[in-house]
């Protein structure tokens, strides 16, 4: 037979610390899973928090408490699992799949790891956010929106964004850290009608960004074409560089150390330059193959924007644009 579990909401959250005792707060509380018989599935309707106890004075907040689905996992409206903003890891398992319709699942794990099994969640899933020191994802992931945060690890499966960057929470795959790897055939996709865009961007306003190889790989986040921009596939028409109206660390274009040309095959490109400096070395030279007409495109508030070599673009739907306000 088939036995299920089904979740309401659990709380299991450290206790605060004595006003006055200058302690940390207390831990929350491990919370593991595991539906068992038959063909075992959790349903969760309902959210998860074990974040720890805040702390007084120059206590630290306690640490949040691990979180383990160990099966496949139905999602029941939109979700939230949370362990705090300390250390407290989140595991699923198995396939997660929305219920009734598309369903948002937040995943916030702190100062801990967040890691999606290769069952993945590609069914019926709208916004998918995941965010900790480090995010591992072993499984595809396929939603309306995906936002990951932290270390970021994605091994050999696709994640796939739908819908149209005109409708809130449709169409972004965005991607935010120092630390982007995308191994063993791992894609940035979109798909269906619309517009989808794939967004790189530094841990903060301030991380400094390198789009090319030189060599050196000297800035917070470094983008090389094989490593990062050629594994942009699908319908997604636009890769975006930096924080959109807020960056104020430079971006690099430099590709020195391959053939000094930084080669767009199915994509435009967009920099949101913010306040910060652009810089095109005579090893940036862009050609950009853009079957959708994304262009090329740099936003800028204030900031210099140093061009010194070739930008060409051959595009069905436009060509060249570079936009950058002073």
């Amino acid at each position: 037979g088939r036995r299920d579990r089904t979740i309401c909401a659990i709380t299991a959250t450290g206790s605060a610390a004595a006003v006055g005792s200058g302690l940390g707060g207390g831990a929350g509380g491990a919370v593991t899973l595991t539906a068992t018989d038959g063909d075992p599935t959790i349903i969760l309707s309902g959210d998860i928090d074990t974040s720890g106890g805040a702390g007084d004075g120059a206590g630290a907040q306690g640490a949040g408490g691990t979180v383990l689905l160990n099966n496949d996992v139905i999602v029941v409206a939109d979700r939230l699992i949370n362990t705090g903003a300390s250390v407290g890891d989140i595991t699923l398992s198995g396939a997660v799949a929305g219920s009734g319709g598309a369903r948002d699942l937040n995943l916030q794990a702190g100062s801990g790891t967040v890691t999606l099994g290769v069952g993945g969640a590609t069914t019926d899933i709208g916004v998918f956010t995941a965010a900790g020191a480090l995010v591992d994802i072993d499984g595809a992931v396929t939603a309306s929106q995906i936002e990951l945060t932290g270390g970021i690890d994605v091994s050999a499966v696709a994640l796939t964004v739908t819908g149209d960057t005109g409708t809130p929470g449709h169409g972004q795959l965005v991607l935010t850290s120092n630390s982007i790897t995308l191994a063993g055939g791992a894609t940035l996709e979109g798909t269906g009608a619309g517009t989808q865009e794939v967004v790189f961007r530094g841990a903060t306003d301030a991380s400094t960004i390198l789009v090319g190889d030189d060599g050196v790989q000297g800035s917070d986040l470094n983008l090389t074409e094989a490593g990062h921009l050629d594994l942009v596939q699908g319908s997604v028409e636009t890769i975006v560089i930096g924080h959109a109206g807020t960056q104020s660390g430079s971006v690099t274009l430099d590709d020195s150390a391959n053939d000094g040309v930084l080669t767009l095959a199915n994509t435009g490109l967009t920099i949101e330059a913010g306040a910060a400096d652009v810089v095109q070395t005579a090893a940036g030279a862009l050609d950009i193959n853009d079957p959708a007409g994304g262009g090329f495109i740099i936003n800028g508030a204030g900031s210099t924007t140093t061009l010194t070599a070739n930008i060409d673009t051959d595009s069905g739907a436009g060509g060249e644009h570079h936009r950058a306000a002073v």
